[in-house]
């Protein structure tokens, strides 16, 4: 009995001196600045690496402030954070002057913990390297990945970093912290893909000064992207073969021609040689179908590239790959950028912690000719190596909310689709939706639609309207 009452009084101590904290600002020097026109301010939040655990580490969070050009400008101002996860959100102050919201409101932009520019920022570079070697040295890439995850996890812990302390729940506290520390008595969030569903769980857990939520191709925290990503590939693929088709006869059955391509190349490798860096030898490099579903992928993320896609499919099912293969694989071997930590902790303890393997795995019988395919850069096996908890399954759960939200899909994204905008609508009855039908990922931040989050921030209940029929309101 009096074990029981001593383990008790601890858990009690613990979760009493882990909410003991003040979140305090400290001014900094800006590492971006908005446009000479408008005024920057910056500073860090200092707040614990792990709320949950006594005495925990304290870490930095830069964030800018953008002050709005209008004397008179509205007192709610905008605050935001970027997508990935793992992404940086402060440096999208250096176009901000091109938004019309800045001329109403002020605009704050987020670091989320554990990336770019965040203090400490986790990065794994075993993981890139990793890789590099898999195709330099025709290597099985699951197995070295997995081995750097494990090197990149034993440095970080070395480095007396806290990985349990990096995910959207603690994210989710770090945004209400900046807006007391701010002292700010109503805002206004933006979030997209990844952290659309982030400023959704901030809307859950502290309500009470949100007026407002713009969501951009929002990915619910509900959804375990594992079990959908190769469907929703499918889907915007399937959108656009069909709209290539209605275009130029010349690509009616061009979807079928690819399938059937792929299915007859499911166990072959192929092999190229390129040059790269500033190497002046060839190097003799072997890769597969899932690289050739890359290329289309890639080509299918990014708007400029839609036109060109008949021609390539047409040189891939030709077997006319090295000009397209080539330029892939020069991205990933000249790629310097370090593979997120702070990704591969929140895909693992809020995506990877909660998916159904069998179920993932269904979409392969499904789509039988991406079997093989995985689309996210985070697996179940790394997921493993990584060893971090789930978050709790509160932040999972869906809720309703009457607080107005904009919500934005475009009809050719493959990550995040428009079914996500249509679930979020059903548990946020003030929300409304576009659709852009020319669009891809984020279509409304990459500044086509930006004047619909202006009007949406003037009069939130206001239902939008559209003159260009390439943009659907629902």
């Amino acid at each position: 009995m009096k074990k029981s009452i001593t383990i008790l009084l601890l858990v009690i101590i613990t979760n009493l001196n882990a909410q003991n904290y003040t979140p305090k600002i400290e001014i900094c020097k800006c590492q971006f600045k908005a446009d000479s026109s408008l005024k920057t301010k910056c500073g860090y939040l200092l707040v614990p690496e792990n709320r949950t655990k006594y005495k925990s580490n304290t870490i930095k969070l830069p964030f800018i402030i953008v002050e709005g050009s209008n004397p008179n400008k509205k007192k709610d101002p905008v605050l935001f954070t970027t997508g990935g996860p793992g992404g940086s959100s402060i440096e999208s102050v250096s176009s901000i002057h091109y938004f019309s919201l800045i001329k109403e409101r002020d605009f704050i932009a987020f670091e989320q913990r554990g990336t770019k520019y965040a203090q400490p920022c986790l990065e794994c570079p075993e993981v890139t390297d990793a890789i590099k070697r898999s195709y330099l040295e025709s290597s099985a890439k699951s197995k070295l990945v997995n081995e750097a995850v494990v090197k990149c996890r034993k440095r970080l812990l070395g480095n007396g970093i806290d990985l349990t302390g990096y995910n959207t729940a603690e994210s989710t506290d770090d945004i209400n912290d900046l807006i007391n520390a701010l002292q700010l008595d109503s805002v206004n969030l933006i979030g997209m893909s990844y952290s659309g569903g982030l400023m959704s769980n901030v809307l859950r857990k502290y309500p009470q000064k949100i007026r407002s939520l713009v969501l951009d191709s929002p990915l619910p925290l509900s959804v375990n992207i594992d079990e959908d990503e190769l469907a929703n590939l499918n889907e915007a693929s399937h959108e656009i073969f069909e709209d290539l088709e209605k275009e130029s006869s010349d690509n009616i059955g061009l979807e079928k021609k690819w399938k059937d391509y792929l299915l007859s190349i499911e166990n072959k490798t192929f092999e190229t040689k390129l040059m790269y860096k500033s190497s002046t030898k060839e190097t003799k490099i072997h890769y597969s179908r899932n690289d050739i579903i890359g290329i289309v992928s890639n080509k299918i993320g990014d708007k400029n590239e839609w036109n060109l896609l008949p021609k390539l499919i047409s040189d891939l099912i030709s077997n006319q790959h090295n000009p397209y293969i080539n330029e892939y694989l020069r991205d990933i071997l000249q790629n310097n950028n370090s593979f997120s930590a702070m990704r591969l902790s929140v895909y693992c303890s809020d995506k990877m912690a909660y998916a159904d393997m069998k179920i993932a795995n269904q979409q392969y019988k499904i789509h039988p000719y991406m079997k093989g395919f995985w689309a996210n850069d985070v697996t179940a096996e790394m997921c493993k190596c990584w060893d971090i908890p789930a978050i709790k399954a509160v932040n999972k759960k869906p809720f309703y909310s009457n607080t107005p939200v904009l919500l934005s899909a475009g009809k050719y994204d493959a990550a995040c689709r428009p079914v996500y905008n249509d679930l979020l609508h059903h548990y946020f009855p003030k929300s409304q939706r576009l659709v852009f039908m020319k669009g891809s990922h984020c279509p409304m931040i990459s500044m086509e639609g930006e004047k619909y989050i202006t009007e949406f921030l003037n009069n939130p209940f206001k239902r939008l309207t559209s003159d260009n029929e390439l943009i659907k309101n629902y």
